[in-house]
């Protein structure tokens, strides 16, 4: 009745985005911005926690000293990112250009997804940032116990670097013994570093306790020569 019409079937192909999963997948460019910002922070947080800690410092001028370190790292960390993105682009000649671009690929991914990847950094430097001092801060007021305080501090520190240490073994697509060696590898930075900024710490301590350096007067200031008096020094 209506005649025979020849029917064609037309599929639209769909704009597809780029997908989560896989090694050019979104996920991918936010892990290696949580490590970017959180692997070194936590340890150099644990660092600062501890040299303070072996100084006899009150809690309250530990959690104060972290947190300005951090508050200070935040503006680091971002010329940081910036710099990279900006090496993509400042360079005259495109070999430069592929070397920058290349280098941010492999430490944060794309370059224009760099708002995604400054959000995550900052983010993940924040929060693994704040994990010692944190932990300082609750366990000493649990506990009262320094030492006990200090085991707290140290295990959670080290569970924040193995979580973001096999993150990054995952990034660079390594083997289970690689998966260990960066393990391992992270541990062993962050109890060096730590370790070595406790005995500091104290060390410094004893020195200017020994030494009678920042000594307070009777007028409340501070001086660097304790032992010198008025008479002592007129006679000079």
């Amino acid at each position: 009745m209506f005649g025979d019409y020849n029917t064609e079937t037309i599929s639209v192909a769909q704009p597809r985005g780029r997908p989560w999963l896989g090694s050019d997948g979104i996920l991918l460019e936010i892990l290696k911005s949580i490590v970017y910002g959180g692997l070194m922070e936590v340890i150099a947080s644990l660092s600062v926690v501890a040299s303070a800690a072996a100084s006899d410092a009150a809690t309250l001028s530990i959690i104060s000293l972290a947190l300005a370190s951090l508050a200070g790292g935040i503006f680091v960390i971002g010329h940081n990112l910036w710099d990279l993105r900006d090496d993509c682009y400042k360079n005259s000649s495109q070999e430069s250009n592929n070397e920058a671009t290349t280098k941010y690929k492999e430490v944060l991914g794309q370059v224009n997804y760099f708002p995604l990847h400054v959000f995550f950094a900052i983010l993940s430097f924040v929060v693994f940032g704040m994990v010692p001092p944190v932990a300082y801060g609750y366990s000493f007021h649990e506990t009262n116990d320094k030492d006990f305080t200090l085991i707290v501090v140290a295990s959670a520190s080290l569970v924040c670097v193995s979580l973001l240490a096999i993150f990054k073994a995952y990034i660079n697509n390594c083997t289970f013994l690689e998966y260990f060696k960066t393990v391992v590898y992270y541990i062993t930075t962050a109890v060096s570093v730590s370790g070595v900024s406790y005995v500091a710490g104290n060390l410094i301590t004893k020195l200017i306790e020994e030494y009678g350096f920042f000594d307070m007067n009777l007028g409340g200031g501070m001086s660097l020569f304790p032992h010198a008096t008025i008479s002592s020094l007129a006679s000079v």
